[in-house]
């Protein structure tokens, strides 16, 4: 007999824990597209949308809270993130396509890709969503950007940014690429959570038994080693009825691996303080009969012809141009070989096209980004050069006559 669907509702009684628990659902889904993208497989996507369906849920138990207007720029950009994820959306676009082909070199070299990866010092592990203005992807930019739009619009309706924000840290936890974490970022989610009123002691500390860390106290010190704390065991088994890991942690190794298996310790330690259950780990969204109404209802806010809000207008189109240029100007993110024909350099009877692109790097008018270990570049960049020219002055840098 299959089992009930989980009432999201409830979650709308309590603003804390749907910005919280939101954030979780998005990182998740943002690790699902970015794997997805990266490695080719339809099946991750798949659950990626699922992810988003589920995200839908959670939005319109906010709206009938009256945490959230669905009829504001947040519901536009859930329909447009429905009709990413739906039949025809992103995956089969010429864009997807083309961007998980150019990912296939990269799959035998994913340490160095990891190696690559961008602000490595500031970010705990990739891919990551930001929830910031003008955030920028790698991978699936012109999907995730949404994402991470939708979900930063949503928590700022409910007042619970930061919160939103942690709920990813606390998804990345599970949902990442990076094969190990630092335990500083576990106590340092779990402590901002605390200190927000978000999290409960007992089902935290059954969390820090199972991977092998040390338990706190009330006042969040460690509790004695001479005095131990009388907690209940962790129980042996999840929501799925598989049996879980103890505490075999390495208490002297600095950093864990995927704690995918402890998965319900982790939502346990929000879902508990607000006497919730804790969601199935697969989106249960396609058991709700609501959904399709829902997203029809969405979709018809979004218009198929809404463009991505960070592309900006669009370039003007030179004459005579080649076939598969107007296919270019959709683009958000190029590789060098596109950048070349989009900025028109293999037009210009050089011998070495791509030495005329090296000299716009050197010179500062480009600045690539790195996919694995190759060059991508901004389609912003791209058309400054087009519009300005590489000699245009950007804002830091300080005029050449000045004294």
């Amino acid at each position: 007999m299959a089992m009930e669907p989980y009432d999201y509702d409830p979650l709308g009684a309590h603003p804390k824990l749907l910005a919280v628990y939101s954030g979780w659902v998005g990182q998740k889904a943002c690790s699902l597209t970015h794997a997805a993208v990266f490695w080719d497989r339809t099946d991750l996507w798949v659950q990626a949308a699922g992810e988003v369906d589920r995200l839908v849920l959670l939005v319109d138990a906010a709206k009938k809270a009256k945490l959230v207007d669905l009829s504001s720029e947040t519901g536009a950009l859930l329909g447009s993130l429905i009709r990413h994820y739906g039949d025809g959306g992103w995956w089969t676009s010429s864009e997807a396509t083309r961007e998980r082909t150019a990912n296939e070199e990269e799959q035998a070299g994913l340490e160095d890709f990891l190696a690559g990866l961008p602000d490595q010092g500031v970010s705990p592990f990739f891919p990551r969503l930001a929830l910031e203005e003008k955030a920028s992807y790698v991978v699936a930019d012109s999907v995730l950007g949404v994402v991470d739009r939708m979900l930063r619009e949503t928590a700022v309706a409910l007042g619970k940014l930061d919160l939103c924000r942690l709920g990813v840290l606390l998804s990345g936890l599970c949902h990442r690429l990076t094969p190990r974490l630092p335990i500083r970022v576990i106590n340092s989610v779990l402590g901002d959570l605390a200190s927000h009123g978000a999290t409960d002691l007992q089902a935290e500390n059954e969390l820090r038994r199972a991977v092998g860390l040390v338990e706190i106290d009330v006042d969040r010190k460690p509790a004695s080693i001479s005095h131990p704390k009388s907690l209940p065991a962790p129980s042996p088994k999840g929501s799925d009825g598989q049996e879980r890991g103890g505490g075999e942690g390495d208490p002297f190794d600095p950093s864990v691996e995927i704690l995918t298996e402890h998965l319900d310790f982790i939502l346990a330690c929000v879902f508990k303080h607000f006497g919730l259950p804790i969601p199935p780990e697969m989106s249960d969204a396609p058991r709700h009969a609501e959904l399709e109404g829902l997203k029809r209802t969405l979709l018809a806010q979004c218009p198929a012809t809404t463009t991505d809000e960070r592309a900006g207008p669009q370039p003007m189109e030179p004459a005579g141009k080649p076939q598969g240029r107007a296919e270019l100007s959709e683009q958000t993110t190029f590789w060098a070989n596109e950048a070349i024909e989009y900025l028109g350099l293999d037009r210009l009877d050089l011998k070495r096209p791509d030495m005329a692109l090296q000299r716009y790097i050197k010179s500062g008018a480009l600045r690539p980004i790195k996919i694995g270990r190759r060059n991508a570049f901004k389609k912003a960049d791209l058309d400054r050069i087009l519009t300005k020219g590489d000699k245009a002055r950007r804002r830091g840098r300080p005029r050449k006559d000045a004294k």
